[in-house]
């Protein structure tokens, strides 16, 4: 064998090893390119459902809130009758307009809260809802929220003026 044909002989099989070395390094990339796409499935998947997870939340509060504000109005409703009995100076259509006042708050509020309960209950199971109904449906609880809160503190202090009215006439 001479000089050349060994160092052809050296060259072929330093190109072998460079061609395995290389498949190597590529099915070794395949792999972490498979990995790295079933992380990112995951995330994805772990996202999807921390954002139902708030979307349930919110509801859930606004459930709540909803709720007690629904109460609070029907008892203030109730405060009117009261009112009603223990004032002269408080007339049948001034009673009546603000009793129908607070019912429309307490209907209003149990529209509100009746919402909330069907999402809540139509989205326990994390589902694949579409990132856009997602955030509609966050962006329409988080105003009812706001909504529900106000409508409940302005229901509050009218009740605390009812009541202080009706111990003022006892």
């Amino acid at each position: 064998m001479t000089i050349t044909q060994v160092f052809a002989v050296v060259a072929v099989v330093l190109c072998f090893v460079g061609m395995v070395l290389a498949a190597m390094a590529a099915l070794i990339a395949h792999r972490a390119a498979r990995a790295a796409t079933a992380a990112h499935h995951a995330t994805a998947q772990l996202l999807r459902e921390f954002e139902v997870r708030a979307a349930v939340s919110t509801a859930s509060a606004v459930l709540a809130e909803a709720t007690r504000a629904q109460q609070q109005a029907n008892e203030l409703s109730r405060a009117y009758g009261m009112l009603a009995l223990f004032s002269r100076n408080f007339g049948e259509a001034e009673m009546q307009k603000s009793q129908e006042m607070a019912d429309n708050q307490a209907h209003l509020a149990g529209q509100i809260a009746s919402q909330a309960k069907e999402f809540v209950s139509a989205h326990r199971d994390v589902g694949d809802p579409t990132p856009e109904n997602l955030d509609k449906a966050v962006n329409d609880f988080q105003k009812a929220l706001v909504a529900v809160r106000s409508m409940r503190a302005e229901v509050e202090r009218e009740l605390e003026g009812v009541e202080s009215q009706r111990g003022e006439l006892r």
